[in-house]
């Protein structure tokens, strides 16, 4: 795997003759028990996105890489994560349904762990950067709703609201409506979150 993610990055060897099927293998790797076995597939697979070598659908790829994202392996996570910007900003909207469906739900469930810290806090934010950023004002404005639940529920962590407020900034400043009004919400989000506020609420004034 490292030596065809060696290959892969040189950029001079055409591998689109075994493009889907190496694809394919890695991918599922990332389903076994060796834990070394995922970090080398990732490696492989995030090479193939960043070099834009990823041939096909990327539906078994994102279903796969967003299994990895839990608090039970934050460097794994965080490195799923990036995997999953990478390929935002590679394929564009063309990924934005898959990670949608995949990818947002353990992204979502990952706000709430009191784990998520330095090493997490700045791949979630770039990971909801990079979707709002292809998403429309009106999905923008669920995707904005979702987390602001998470930040809102009784007896949220100080940290998670945290975390909860920092994503919302990095919606807002992505998404197709931003301007003074975003820049603002996001301001007061932080601010709220800090002081303990428990409901975002009012925010959408």
């Amino acid at each position: 795997m490292k030596t065809l993610a060696k290959i892969a990055s040189s950029g001079q060897v055409d591998m689109s003759c075994i493009a889907e099927r190496l694809e394919a293998d890695l991918s599922s790797y990332l389903r076994k028990a060796d834990h070394n076995l995922r970090v080398s597939a990732l490696s492989a697979l995030a090479t193939l996105v960043e070099t834009g070598r990823l041939a096909g659908d990327p539906e078994v790829l994102v279903k796969n890489v967003s299994g990895l994202i839990s608090d039970a392996d934050v460097p794994l996570a965080s490195s799923s994560i990036h995997v999953l910007c990478s390929l935002m900003s590679m394929r564009g909207k063309q990924s934005v349904e898959v990670v949608v469906h995949h990818a947002q739900p353990m992204v979502l469930a990952l706000i709430r762990s009191p784990l998520v810290q330095g090493t997490l806090a700045e791949p979630l934010q770039a990971f909801f950067s990079s979707l709002a950023s292809l998403l429309t004002v009106k999905r923008c404005q669920e995707l904005l709703a979702l987390v602001e639940q998470i930040g809102a529920e009784p007896g949220a962590k100080q940290q998670v609201r945290k975390t909860a407020a920092k994503c919302i900034a990095s919606v807002c400043q992505s998404s197709k409506g931003k301007g003074s009004k975003s820049a603002d919400y996001a301001a007061r989000s932080v601010e709220a979150a800090s002081s303990g506020a428990v409901s975002y609420t009012h925010l959408r004034a």
